[in-house]
Protein backbone atom coordinates (compact mmCIF):
# COMPACT_ATOMS: atom_id res chain seq x y z
CA UNK A 1 0.00 0.00 0.00
CA UNK A 2 1.45 3.37 -1.04
CA UNK A 3 2.25 5.63 1.89
CA UNK A 4 2.34 9.39 1.17
CA UNK A 5 5.84 10.83 1.32
CA UNK A 6 7.27 14.30 1.44
CA UNK A 7 10.16 15.90 -0.41
CA UNK A 8 11.30 17.84 2.65
CA UNK A 9 9.98 19.22 5.88
CA UNK A 10 11.34 21.78 8.27
CA UNK A 11 9.93 22.70 11.67
CA UNK A 12 11.37 25.17 14.15
CA UNK A 13 10.49 25.22 17.85
CA UNK A 14 11.21 28.34 19.87
CA UNK A 15 12.35 27.57 23.41
CA UNK A 16 10.62 30.23 25.51
CA UNK A 17 12.79 32.33 27.76
CA UNK A 18 16.00 30.92 26.25
CA UNK A 19 16.17 32.90 23.02
CA UNK A 20 17.24 29.71 21.23
CA UNK A 21 15.76 27.72 18.41
CA UNK A 22 16.11 24.12 17.38
CA UNK A 23 15.41 22.94 13.82
CA UNK A 24 14.28 19.51 12.71
CA UNK A 25 14.49 18.51 9.02
CA UNK A 26 13.06 15.51 7.20
CA UNK A 27 14.76 14.72 3.90
CA UNK A 28 13.28 13.33 0.67
CA UNK A 29 11.42 10.08 1.20
CA UNK A 30 10.36 10.76 4.76
CA UNK A 31 6.98 9.24 5.57
CA UNK A 32 3.95 10.52 7.45
CA UNK A 33 5.20 8.42 10.34
CA UNK A 34 8.39 10.45 10.19
CA UNK A 35 6.40 13.68 10.49
CA UNK A 36 4.65 12.40 13.61
CA UNK A 37 7.96 11.31 15.13
CA UNK A 38 9.33 14.81 14.61
CA UNK A 39 6.24 16.28 16.29
CA UNK A 40 6.76 13.95 19.25
CA UNK A 41 10.44 14.92 19.42
CA UNK A 42 9.54 18.63 19.47
CA UNK A 43 7.11 18.07 22.32
CA UNK A 44 9.69 15.99 24.19
CA UNK A 45 12.25 18.82 24.04
CA UNK A 46 9.72 21.46 24.97
CA UNK A 47 8.23 19.38 27.77
CA UNK A 48 11.70 19.41 29.34
CA UNK A 49 11.62 23.20 29.02
CA UNK A 50 8.09 23.37 30.44
CA UNK A 51 6.95 24.70 27.06
CA UNK A 52 4.72 22.00 25.59
CA UNK A 53 3.66 22.70 22.00
CA UNK A 54 0.45 21.72 20.30
CA UNK A 55 -0.02 21.32 16.56
CA UNK A 56 -1.87 24.64 16.64
CA UNK A 57 1.46 26.24 17.53
CA UNK A 58 3.76 24.45 15.06
CA UNK A 59 4.85 27.07 12.51
CA UNK A 60 4.71 26.71 8.75
CA UNK A 61 4.70 22.98 8.03
CA UNK A 62 4.40 22.63 4.25
CA UNK A 63 2.39 19.80 2.73
CA UNK A 64 3.62 17.84 -0.29
CA UNK A 65 1.12 15.86 -2.35
CA UNK A 66 1.32 12.92 -4.74
CA UNK A 67 1.55 14.02 -8.37
CA UNK A 68 -0.07 10.79 -9.57
CA UNK A 69 3.02 9.23 -11.17
CA UNK A 70 3.85 5.54 -10.71
CA UNK A 71 6.96 6.43 -8.72
CA UNK A 72 4.87 8.37 -6.26
CA UNK A 73 6.79 11.59 -6.78
CA UNK A 74 5.49 14.48 -4.75
CA UNK A 75 4.92 18.07 -5.73
CA UNK A 76 5.30 20.96 -3.32
CA UNK A 77 2.10 22.74 -2.27
CA UNK A 78 3.52 25.67 -0.38
CA UNK A 79 0.14 27.39 -0.12
CA UNK A 80 -1.25 24.76 2.27
CA UNK A 81 -0.01 23.90 5.74
CA UNK A 82 0.14 20.25 6.73
CA UNK A 83 -1.25 21.06 10.15
CA UNK A 84 -4.52 22.28 8.65
CA UNK A 85 -6.26 18.89 8.08
CA UNK A 86 -5.13 17.80 11.54
CA UNK A 87 -6.97 20.70 13.17
CA UNK A 88 -10.13 20.76 11.11
CA UNK A 89 -12.20 21.28 14.25
CA UNK A 90 -11.32 24.52 15.93
CA UNK A 91 -11.09 23.17 19.49
CA UNK A 92 -10.00 19.59 18.78
CA UNK A 93 -6.37 20.08 19.79
CA UNK A 94 -6.65 22.61 22.59
CA UNK A 95 -4.33 21.54 25.40
CA UNK A 96 -5.83 19.56 28.27
CA UNK A 97 -5.39 20.77 31.84
CA UNK A 98 -6.03 19.39 35.30
CA UNK A 99 -8.03 20.95 38.13
CA UNK A 100 -8.01 19.81 41.75
CA UNK A 101 -11.81 19.57 41.80
CA UNK A 102 -12.13 16.93 39.07
CA UNK A 103 -10.49 13.58 38.32
CA UNK A 104 -10.55 13.90 34.51
CA UNK A 105 -8.58 16.29 32.28
CA UNK A 106 -10.38 19.46 31.18
CA UNK A 107 -10.23 21.28 27.86
CA UNK A 108 -10.89 25.00 27.19
CA UNK A 109 -14.12 25.58 25.25
CA UNK A 110 -16.43 28.42 24.23
CA UNK A 111 -19.92 27.74 25.55
CA UNK A 112 -22.95 29.29 23.88
CA UNK A 113 -25.78 30.64 26.00
CA UNK A 114 -28.36 28.49 24.20
CA UNK A 115 -26.56 25.34 25.38
CA UNK A 116 -27.94 26.05 28.89
CA UNK A 117 -24.87 24.73 30.66
CA UNK A 118 -24.32 25.03 34.41
CA UNK A 119 -20.95 25.65 36.04
CA UNK A 120 -19.99 22.77 38.33
CA UNK A 121 -18.15 25.21 40.60
CA UNK A 122 -20.44 28.16 41.32
CA UNK A 123 -23.60 26.37 40.09
CA UNK A 124 -24.64 29.38 38.00
CA UNK A 125 -25.49 29.60 34.29
CA UNK A 126 -22.45 29.33 32.08
CA UNK A 127 -21.56 30.89 28.74
CA UNK A 128 -18.38 32.19 27.13
CA UNK A 129 -14.88 30.99 28.03
CA UNK A 130 -14.99 27.81 30.09
CA UNK A 131 -13.41 24.42 30.74
CA UNK A 132 -15.16 21.13 29.94
CA UNK A 133 -14.36 17.55 30.90
CA UNK A 134 -12.74 15.65 28.05
CA UNK A 135 -14.84 12.56 28.78
CA UNK A 136 -17.96 12.44 26.60
CA UNK A 137 -20.00 10.85 29.39
CA UNK A 138 -19.05 13.52 31.97
CA UNK A 139 -20.98 16.79 32.16
CA UNK A 140 -18.43 18.75 34.21
CA UNK A 141 -18.00 22.44 33.28
CA UNK A 142 -16.21 25.35 34.93
CA UNK A 143 -16.29 29.06 34.18
CA UNK A 144 -12.78 30.24 33.31
CA UNK A 145 -13.06 32.49 36.38
CA UNK A 146 -14.01 29.52 38.60
CA UNK A 147 -11.12 27.50 37.17
CA UNK A 148 -8.76 30.31 38.21
CA UNK A 149 -10.09 30.82 41.76
CA UNK A 150 -7.36 31.05 44.44
CA UNK A 151 -7.10 27.99 46.67
CA UNK A 152 -6.82 30.21 49.78
CA UNK A 153 -8.47 33.56 50.45
CA UNK A 154 -8.06 36.34 53.01
CA UNK A 155 -11.53 37.84 53.33
CA UNK A 156 -12.43 40.98 55.28
CA UNK A 157 -15.64 39.36 56.53
CA UNK A 158 -13.59 36.71 58.35
CA UNK A 159 -10.18 38.27 59.09
CA UNK A 160 -9.15 35.86 61.84
CA UNK A 161 -8.58 32.87 59.53
CA UNK A 162 -7.79 32.04 55.93
CA UNK A 163 -10.63 30.57 53.89
CA UNK A 164 -9.81 27.42 51.91
CA UNK A 165 -11.49 26.59 48.59
CA UNK A 166 -13.31 23.26 48.74
CA UNK A 167 -14.66 21.47 45.68
CA UNK A 168 -17.60 20.04 47.64
CA UNK A 169 -19.42 20.77 50.92
CA UNK A 170 -17.24 20.32 54.02
CA UNK A 171 -17.27 17.06 55.92
CA UNK A 172 -19.78 14.44 54.86
CA UNK A 173 -22.54 16.95 54.23
CA UNK A 174 -24.29 17.07 50.87
CA UNK A 175 -24.75 20.83 51.12
CA UNK A 176 -23.58 23.87 53.07
CA UNK A 177 -25.18 27.15 54.11
CA UNK A 178 -23.55 30.36 52.92
CA UNK A 179 -22.88 32.83 55.74
CA UNK A 180 -23.34 35.74 53.35
CA UNK A 181 -26.68 35.14 51.64
CA UNK A 182 -28.14 32.34 53.77
CA UNK A 183 -28.74 30.05 50.78
CA UNK A 184 -27.33 26.54 50.54
CA UNK A 185 -24.74 25.29 48.07
CA UNK A 186 -23.67 21.83 46.88
CA UNK A 187 -20.36 22.51 45.13
CA UNK A 188 -17.46 24.98 45.56
CA UNK A 189 -17.19 26.78 48.89
CA UNK A 190 -14.69 28.98 50.69
CA UNK A 191 -14.48 27.35 54.11
CA UNK A 192 -13.01 27.98 57.56
CA UNK A 193 -12.79 24.66 59.39
CA UNK A 194 -12.14 26.34 62.75
CA UNK A 195 -15.28 28.48 62.68
CA UNK A 196 -17.42 26.42 60.29
CA UNK A 197 -17.73 29.56 58.17
CA UNK A 198 -18.73 29.11 54.53
CA UNK A 199 -19.13 31.34 51.49
CA UNK A 200 -20.39 30.73 47.98
CA UNK A 201 -17.57 31.60 45.60
CA UNK A 202 -19.84 34.25 44.07
CA UNK A 203 -20.54 35.85 47.45
CA UNK A 204 -16.83 35.82 48.30
CA UNK A 205 -16.11 38.26 45.47
CA UNK A 206 -19.05 40.65 45.75
CA UNK A 207 -18.06 44.31 45.13
CA UNK A 208 -17.63 46.59 48.15
CA UNK A 209 -19.99 49.14 46.63
CA UNK A 210 -22.59 49.03 43.89
CA UNK A 211 -25.14 51.20 42.14
CA UNK A 212 -28.64 49.79 42.51
CA UNK A 213 -31.17 50.22 39.74
CA UNK A 214 -33.74 51.66 42.19
CA UNK A 215 -31.50 54.04 44.14
CA UNK A 216 -29.50 57.16 43.23
CA UNK A 217 -26.60 56.68 45.65
CA UNK A 218 -24.00 53.90 45.79
CA UNK A 219 -24.80 51.11 48.25
CA UNK A 220 -22.08 49.77 50.55
CA UNK A 221 -21.68 46.09 51.38
CA UNK A 222 -22.13 45.34 55.09
CA UNK A 223 -21.30 41.93 56.58
CA UNK A 224 -24.13 42.14 59.13
CA UNK A 225 -27.03 44.37 60.13
CA UNK A 226 -25.58 45.14 63.56
CA UNK A 227 -25.15 48.78 62.51
CA UNK A 228 -28.82 49.16 63.45
CA UNK A 229 -27.73 49.85 67.02
CA UNK A 230 -31.09 51.15 68.16
CA UNK A 231 -32.71 48.51 70.31
CA UNK A 232 -35.52 46.62 68.67
CA UNK A 233 -34.81 47.65 65.08
CA UNK A 234 -34.84 44.92 62.43
CA UNK A 235 -33.37 45.35 58.95
CA UNK A 236 -36.02 45.09 56.24
CA UNK A 237 -35.09 44.87 52.57
CA UNK A 238 -36.45 47.92 50.75
CA UNK A 239 -37.07 45.87 47.60
CA UNK A 240 -38.81 42.67 48.75
CA UNK A 241 -39.88 44.02 52.21
CA UNK A 242 -38.63 40.87 53.94
CA UNK A 243 -36.78 40.93 57.26
CA UNK A 244 -33.07 40.13 57.15
CA UNK A 245 -31.19 38.35 59.93
CA UNK A 246 -28.42 40.16 61.81
CA UNK A 247 -25.71 37.87 60.41
CA UNK A 248 -26.70 38.21 56.74
CA UNK A 249 -24.88 40.53 54.33
CA UNK A 250 -26.71 43.54 52.92
CA UNK A 251 -26.11 46.52 50.66
CA UNK A 252 -26.95 49.78 52.46
CA UNK A 253 -27.05 53.57 51.96
CA UNK A 254 -26.57 55.21 55.35
CA UNK A 255 -27.64 58.66 54.12
CA UNK A 256 -31.05 57.47 52.96
CA UNK A 257 -31.51 54.46 55.25
CA UNK A 258 -32.05 52.40 52.11
CA UNK A 259 -30.85 48.81 51.85
CA UNK A 260 -31.35 45.47 50.13
CA UNK A 261 -30.54 41.86 50.89
CA UNK A 262 -28.20 40.03 48.51
CA UNK A 263 -31.08 38.46 46.61
CA UNK A 264 -32.44 41.86 45.59
CA UNK A 265 -29.19 43.51 44.49
CA UNK A 266 -29.99 44.45 40.90
CA UNK A 267 -27.04 46.54 39.65
CA UNK A 268 -27.58 49.64 37.59
CA UNK A 269 -26.20 49.36 34.03
CA UNK A 270 -24.48 52.76 34.20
Amino acid sequence: MFEPQIAWLEMVADLKGKGKKKTWKLKKGASIKGILNVCLEINKVNREKNNLLTLLQLPYIHRFVNDGSSEGNLQKRGDIMAAKPLIGRKNSLRPCVKHFSHSHPLRPVDVKEEEESICSGCELDLSGSAYKCTKSTCDFFLHKSCFELPRELEHTSHPQHLLVLLSSPPGDDSKFTCNACGDYGTSFAYHCATCQFNLHVGCAFLPKTMKHVDHNHPLTLSYSTNFLDKEGLVFTCDVCRKEVSQTSWVYYCLDCDYGTDLHCTTPSEC
